[in-house]
């Protein structure tokens, strides 16, 4: 991320936004629980905004399940790499809008955990708003965004030029 923002800097960028989904999620929001922040100072005012698409913030629940042949984590590993329990408190280090977005149809795991990130986005000093989109489910809230008139297209190039 250091690069991204290192390059928008270079190309005199106005914005960074990070969306991620599902996993990718998980992966943005790493962005708010490291220290890598404070090694690119005022350049840290270009990432505006996260877009947390039906993420998987606590991975604990993964033990157990097929999902985790592929990962292989044990208890203390899944904890250590769960942004739900590494959340970096703000304290004015970034001013980043954490948009948390979940479908109607999603999961309920998906929808649960998405409901206890953003919570606990707001405990620790960081601006987050929870979206939930109606008629969507965990594959079709980002199918639509090719398309200009979905409304979660028009937020994120709505943060991304603001």
């Amino acid at each position: 991320m250091v690069k991204v923002i290192e390059f928008a800097t270079e190309r005199g960028s106005r914005s960074v936004v990070v969306a991620g989904h599902s996993a990718g999620a998980h992966l943005a929001s790493t962005l708010l629980s490291t220290e890598w922040i404070s090694s690119i100072k005022e350049s840290a005012k270009l990432l505006k905004a996260l877009f947390l698409i039906s993420g998987v913030f606590d991975l604990q629940p993964l033990i157990g399940t097929y999902v985790n042949a592929a990962l292989s984590l044990d208890k203390i590993e899944a904890a250590s790499v769960s942004p739900m329990l590494n959340l970096a408190e703000n304290k004015g280090k970034i001013e980043v809008a954490c948009q948390v977005v979940v479908g109607e149809y999603d999961p309920p795991s998906f929808k649960d955990q998405s409901e206890k990130f953003y919570k606990l986005l707001l405990e620790k000093g960081y601006a987050a708003e929870l979206k939930i989109f109606n008629g969507y489910d965990h594959f079709n809230i980002v199918e639509d965004l090719r398309n200009n008139a979905y409304l979660l297209s028009q937020e994120i190039v709505k943060l991304a030029f603001s």
